[in-house]
């Protein structure tokens, strides 16, 4: 297969009818080979994803981490990043042309401060922006900013939350986000070799987060252009569902473009032992329980 070539692989590709409380979305997880600081490029890659799959019946295409940009911060410098206005008039265009949801990433500058920021466009309209909340490790310098706040994002009569790469597999970030309830958490990732140790850790996050917050995980990887081997081995996507079950974990080579479609259920009712509202306001009842 060629590098620019896309591989459609299909899970579960049949769609499945809709039950009481729950509907389903079909959701393409994308990998492609980024260029870091090649917007126009990567752009373009991203629009012949959607060419490419438009008549497969996809509700929403989920790329990996800043897709748009890449993630090389040191050669970014606030005020040297394309206006955030620009992009994101691109990104809706996009999905007007295509009828269309999509979850993609770039870097973003404000204030002087460059942040990993991720948005949801659905038919030419911008449901909702993310900035990454852990950017870089917090007890060390990086030059990307926190988003500080998960805002859930509504989508299609549900509530979504954009958590990218650390900020699905740390606690603190998957409970701040737990407290909005979300019926779908979208997960763009950065490159991860697929070694033993990564496909353990990522499943323990990946599975923790999605049982916890009772809310269905999907996680699509990037994978970076470069001096690096082409043939190496990485994650592709990820997808657990609301009960932390796996239901699709795939890996590609790192010259490769891959879209794996899946049919994502969303529960919007019958919550576990009440939510996580209803139990925090337990904890909160009980004086002698911690806060």
């Amino acid at each position: 297969m060629s590098e620019n070539a896309v591989d459609k692989a299909r899970f579960n590709g049949a769609r499945i009818g809709k039950k009481p409380g729950m509907s389903v979305l079909r959701i393409g997880l994308v990998s492609i080979p980024v260029e870091a600081n090649g917007l126009s490029r990567n752009l373009e890659t991203v629009q012949r994803v959607l060419d490419e799959n438009a008549n497969d019946d996809i509700d929403l295409f989920v790329f990996g981490e800043a897709v748009l940009t890449g993630l090389d911060g040191g050669n970014a410098q606030p005020g040297g990043v394309e206006d955030s206005s620009c992009l994101l008039r691109k990104v809706n265009q996009l999905t007007k042309d295509y009828s269309t949801a999509l979850c993609t990433g770039f870097v973003e500058s404000e204030s002087g401060g460059l942040y990993l920021t991720h948005c949801l466009s659905f038919e030419g309209t911008l449901s909702g922006i993310q900035r990454k909340v852990f950017a870089g490790n917090p007890t060390r310098p990086h030059i990307f900013s926190s988003g500080k706040e998960i805002h859930p994002i509504p989508f299609r009569c549900h509530k979504v939350v954009i958590l990218a790469c650390a900020d699905w597999m740390l606690p603190e970030t998957v409970l701040a986000a737990g407290q909005h309830e979300p019926d779908l958490i979208l997960a763009p990732t950065d490159k991860y070799s697929w070694t033993p140790c990564n496909r353990s850790v990522l499943h323990k996050a990946a599975q923790s987060a999605s049982f916890w917050l009772q809310a269905p995980l999907v996680a699509a990887f990037d994978s970076t252009t470069g001096p690096i081997d082409e043939d190496a081995e990485v994650f592709a996507c990820l997808a657990y569902d609301s009960s932390g079950e796996e239901s699709i974990k795939a890996s590609k080579k790192v010259g490769q473009s891959t879209v794996h479609a899946i049919d994502v259920k969303l529960r919007q009712a019958n919550r576990k032992w009440g939510g996580f509202q209803e139990r925090k306001r337990y904890i909160e009842s009980h004086g002698d329980l911690p806060k």
